[in-house]
């Protein structure tokens, strides 16, 4: 495989569990922090002593789509980033293994 199709083989992982992810979105407000955290976005206040501040932020961004409920876009940012984990978690493999180590991408 050449540089663009494996390039193009983590785009798809982010796609596929961005959509496995959005199948298991919760609709609404969750238990625990979710209630807190949702209303902070929408405020844009600091939830609790820690304060998540880039969570807020993002969050705030994330309110402001124009798709279902306040609670459904905020846990639309989760999916993201969880969909964007397995992109930075596939693509840290693909650079300190199999381009450093050629032999393991003839497996």
């Amino acid at each position: 495989m050449n540089k663009k199709s494996w390039g193009f083989f983590g785009v798809c992982l982010f796609f596929l569990f961005a959509l496995l992810y959005l199948k298991s979105l919760a609709p609404g407000i969750f238990w625990d922090d979710s209630g807190e955290l949702i209303a902070s976005a929408a405020t844009l206040g600091v939830p609790h002593p820690t304060g998540y501040p880039l969570f807020a932020l993002l969050a705030r961004l994330f309110s402001r789509l124009p798709l279902g409920t306040i609670a459904w876009r905020i846990n639309l940012l989760s999916v993201f980033c969880a969909a964007a984990t397995v992109y930075l978690v596939w693509l840290t493999v693909y650079r300190y293994f199999l381009v450093k180590s050629p032999q393991l991408a003839a497996i």
